[in-house]
Formats: structure tokens, C-alpha cells, sequence
């Protein structure tokens, strides 16, 4: 950029949309080289709402991230916290999780990540009228989040019908 010397790069492109960018070039409002260029590798990923088994990972994951940022002791999520994280139906996607997530380790107090009067507010937006998502055969008691000591975050789960109490966040 700016110099007279051509220089060959070797790059590769990233990027993500929420449209149905087909439709776009069919109707003349994106263009077919530029698809055609980026739709490459094409990943379809659903929205969060779609993949409710995925919220536990991401929650123990934004936890972890954000309780070292702030330097916060978080050893566990509480029930009524996690269980109003699996009603939303996060029209804001991962990003929107983060960001609520972020917020309430900004106002936690203590070792246990609980529901607070500032986090009702975004997480009850955005469910204007939709019936939030569950989870098919979900029982109706919420999960909540506790590292196990001196290892990798795990997940006390919700009693299941084989009687196992507790699942790892990451599943494999």
C-alpha cells in the first residue's frame, strides 16, 4: 500500500454473515465474483438458540475468562442463573452471551456467579414474546457450574435418568 513495488502476499479470508447471501446475488444486491471468491470454504453454524447443549461450555468458558480478567474467586454458577441463561433465546447469538456473562462476573460478590437485578434487563429483551428454548426431555431443575479442584472445569449436571451427577463441560 502507498509503495510503486508490487509485493505478493498470501492471505486468507474470514468472514461471516447472517444472510442469505445466495438470495442477495440473486436478487443483484451482493455481488457473484465477490461470493463466489469468498464461498470458499463455506461453514454454516446455527444460532445459540439451535445448539442449547453448547451453553454450559460457553458459560464455563466466558467465567473462567472473565473471572481472571477481573480477578474474581468464581468457583461456581448458580442454579437460577444458569437456568435463566438456558431460557434466553439469545437473539444476540455467542456475542450477547459473552457480554451478559462479562456483566455478571463485573458484579459478582464472592464465589458463587449469581442472577442479578442488572442482568434481568438484556436477558428478558430479548425474549419479547418468543417462548424460550428447552432443551427436548430437559428436567426442570437448572444446573450449576463448579470447577472440580485441581483440574479442568467440570459441570454438576441436572440428575439424569442413568443417575449420573456430574458431566465435563467439554464433552469430546
Amino acid at each position: 500500500m502507498g509503495g510503486t513495488e508490487t509485493r505478493t502476499v498470501d492471505v486468507r479470508i474470514i468472514a461471516a454473515t447472517n444472510r442469505d447471501l445466495v438470495r442477495s446475488v440473486q436478487e443483484g444486491r451482493f455481488r457473484a465474483d465477490l461470493y463466489y471468491r469468498l464461498n470458499v470454504f463455506p461453514i454454516a453454524l446455527p444460532a445459540l438458540r439451535a445448539r442449547g447443549d453448547d451453553l454450559p461450555a460457553l458459560v464455563g468458558h466466558f467465567v473462567r475468562r472473565f473471572a481472571e480478567r477481573y480477578g474474581k474467586p468464581l468457583e461456581t454458577v448458580s442454579p437460577a442463573l444458569m437456568a435463566a441463561l438456558e431460557a434466553h433465546d439469545w437473539p444476540g447469538n455467542v456475542r450477547e452471551l459473552e457480554h451478559v456473562i462479562e456483566r455478571a462476573v463485573i458484579l459478582s460478590r464472592g464465589a458463587e456467579l449469581t442472577f442479578n437485578k442488572a442482568l434481568s434487563v438484556p436477558i428478558q429483551e430479548g425474549n419479547r414474546g418468543r417462548k424460550p428454548w428447552r432443551r427436548p426431555n430437559a428436567p426442570t431443575s437448572s444446573a450449576s457450574w463448579r470447577p472440580p479442584a485441581g483440574g479442568s472445569p467440570a459441570r454438576t449436571a441436572r440428575p439424569s435418568a442413568s443417575g449420573s451427577g456430574r458431566r465435563p463441560w467439554n464433552r469430546g
